[in-house]
């Protein structure tokens, strides 16, 4: 999975955004506002880790996430973002 070209995650008003640019545009007229959390996988996915990867970051950057737990809210945030269209599996 990646992210779909010309899509750019900016902090906006202490908040995190994904905007679509040039080509994206005529994919995904909007913008997806993400928590930390949210932004943490975004940018795991940006480097090419998988979502295990990105689940495992979680449980050791945040106190009391299972391992469960992150890899469940990880696939669910990637699940939404690809029906979004923000994604390319």
């Amino acid at each position: 999975m990646r992210i779909k070209k010309d899509m750019v995650l900016q902090k906006v008003a202490g908040m995190y955004a994904v905007v679509p640019t040039e080509s994206a545009l005529q994919d995904f007229n909007g913008i997806a506002f993400l928590n930390k959390t949210g932004c943490d996988i975004w940018n795991g996915i940006e480097a090419g880790k998988t979502a295990q990867e990105i689940a495992q970051a979680l449980t050791e950057k945040y106190d009391g996430v299972t391992a469960q737990e992150a890899l469940h809210c990880v696939q669910q945030l990637i699940d939404k973002l690809a029906a979004e269209g923000l994604l390319e599996m």
